[in-house]
């Protein structure tokens, strides 16, 4: 137990003495970002089945870019993007479900090599929900919405909720190409996490908030890849 805890400490203190002594290195990079976000969705899933509705899923897909500064030491990011899934019927409606969301967060590099850096990182922003009903028109024809178009109108019905979220995530940045000094070029990175957010008080078009509203909150466990582009470097470094 003594020898684990001896090596332990020295490899905390190898890596502390290797931090203070690293190259410090500027720049930024962006991204399109695509991944998987958890929701717990079982309290829409208890209204909605009432009414015949299939279950919407806890697992949704992510889309959407961000960039993000490197400063040295610090990394400071912005991000945002549509978190959503699949629609569901039932005999007479289609309902579609997807948040949106932005995100601003500040990392702490840990291990930071010319091409490579892992930070963990905290962060704040906001979640906007939406939730909308079409009714179904089956086995019509292309004809028949010029032909009937009173009984082809696309109408819907939709409310929407809004609510303040926070962020940690680990993330990985790996910069392909390299010189002397800097690392430039296609940038990959990951980032795994938990979203959290407060409960969505769901309004309709008219901003009228909905009583009894289920206690339902968009955030949720998530994992993301990020392709994109950027540039690190010494102050003054050019690629």
């Amino acid at each position: 137990m003594k020898r684990l805890l001896f090596t332990a400490l020295t490899v905390l203190f190898a890596c502390t003495v290797s931090q203070a002594q690293m190259t410090e290195r500027y720049g930024g990079g962006g991204s399109f970002n695509f991944g998987i976000q958890t929701m717990d969705v079982e309290p829409l899933n208890d209204i909605i089945s009432q009414y015949g509705y299939e279950e919407l899923s806890t697992a949704n897909i992510s889309f959407g870019g961000g960039g993000q500064f490197y400063l040295g030491k610090w990394v400071v990011s912005g991000e945002g993007g549509f978190v959503g899934q699949d629609e569901v019927t039932n005999d007479a409606y289609t309902l579609r479900f997807g948040s949106g969301y932005g995100m601003f967060s500040v990392g702490y590099n840990v291990v930071d090599r010319k091409q490579f850096l892992l930070y963990p990182s905290v962060g704040g922003g906001f979640y906007g929900t939406g939730i909308s009903l079409s009714g179904r028109i089956d086995n019509k024809e292309f004809e028949d919405i010029f032909a009937e178009p009173q009984e082809n109108q696309d109408v819907s019905v939709s409310a929407g909720a809004f609510t303040g979220a926070g962020q940690i995530a680990l993330n990985a940045d790996w910069l392909l190409e390299s010189n002397e000094e800097s690392a430039y070029g296609l940038l990959i990175g990951l980032s795994a996490g938990y979203r959290f957010a407060g409960t969505a008080d769901f309004e309709n078009i008219a901003g009228s908030e909905l009583a009894n509203s289920p206690d339902f909150n968009p955030g949720g466990a998530f994992l993301t890849l990020r392709i994109g582009g950027g540039f690190r470097g010494p102050k003054g470094a050019r690629q």
